[in-house]
């Protein structure tokens, strides 16, 4: 008989301490989860916080970056030597109706040869124009668009004095593709207005610019003042032409009706292709245009998919331990008994 004792009080403590175990475990270790996917949360939201922040300063870099890279156009073509051979050039050409064949082979090789010194140190345009003050091409380095009557294109109303650059989408007829047309008026001596320089840099020189500033491969857009939504190329395929695309209707009704004139937060939306997407928005009133970055959703959910390994192994850890000490507590609390 007092050998059964000690049985029944092994049974007793035993089921004591399971019974024990299993009211403090939920107590001990739900807390525990509850924390730890707390922590998962702030830490998906700081990740998520950062690569905003990474997108807006890639965005910002990148627009003062174009800034630069658009006043290098235009100082490229107000420092345009005035030379009187030049100025005499043009004056010559604004007397068409008197030129002999000689004046103006004569003329067009001085001011030709004069303008290529604007892409001495670097290549800055594909083209370059004169254009009279009514808007006729008088001499132009493609010659095929020499008398070519700019006013009859939509674009050339888009110029002001205030205007001097402008992104247009195949501008007749100098190019079928994006370019940016750079203007600076051209003055004699005596200040007297003489004619409009142009330069045209095509979409070769503007991809190969955005794809050397484009840190974070992001997928970049340019918005016109027409309405026309433009994909630039592919950074990833540099063969991917720039093409007029059709907005997704939350890019529309973001950047498009109407195009925002203030930099926009960046905001998740679902792209023209209906890819998932983190975008960034900023005006280029330079070029009556909007600049877009636009970073796929699937390259930040990588980033905040590699937590999760690393949260459930903690939370693991933490339960094992836990149960341990549990068991440990309740072995301590019923020894007595």
């Amino acid at each position: 008989m007092s050998q059964a004792i000690p049985a029944v009080q092994r049974q007793f403590r035993g089921k004591l301490a399971r019974t024990m175990l299993w009211i403090l475990l939920p107590l001990s270790v739900l807390p525990l989860l509850i924390l730890g996917w707390a922590a998962y949360l702030q830490a998906r939201n700081t990740v998520t916080s950062q690569i905003e922040t990474t997108l807006q300063s890639a965005e910002q870099h990148q627009t003062e970056q174009l800034d630069i890279w658009i006043t290098d156009r235009e100082h490229g073509l107000t420092s345009f030597p005035l030379q009187i051979a030049v100025t005499n050039a043009i004056q010559t050409l604004n007397k068409a109706e008197d030129l002999t064949q000689a004046e103006y082979s004569a003329a067009r090789a001085t001011i030709l040869g004069s303008l290529a010194y604007v892409n001495q140190q670097q290549q800055l345009f594909n083209q370059f124009l004169v254009v009279s003050l009514e808007g006729e091409v008088l001499i132009a380095s493609r010659s095929e668009v020499e008398g070519a009557v700019l006013s009859d294109f939509p674009y050339y109303d888009d110029f002001s004095e205030e205007q001097l650059s402008l992104l247009v989408n195949a501008p007749e007829p100098f190019s079928d593709k994006i370019a940016v047309i750079s203007t600076a008026p051209f003055y004699d001596n005596n200040g007297n207005l003489l004619a409009i320089l142009w330069g045209i840099t095509e979409h070769t020189l503007i991809e190969e610019f955005l794809t050397e500033i484009n840190f974070l491969n992001s997928r970049i857009y340019f918005v016109t003042n027409r309405g026309e939504f433009l994909r630039i190329g592919d950074t990833a395929n540099t063969d991917m032409p720039t093409t007029i695309i059709q907005p997704s209707e939350e890019q529309a009704e973001l950047f498009l009706n109407p195009r925002p004139t203030t930099v926009q937060n960046v905001v998740e939306l679902e792209s023209n292709d209906g890819v998932a997407v983190l975008a960034a928005y900023s005006p280029v009133d330079r070029l009556k245009a909007g600049f877009i970055s636009e970073l796929p959703s699937a390259t930040t959910q990588a980033q905040l998919n590699a937590l999760i390994p690393f949260f459930v192994g903690l939370l693991v850890i933490i339960v094992l331990v836990s149960i341990g000490l549990n068991w440990l507590s309740t072995r301590q609390i019923i020894q007595p008994l």
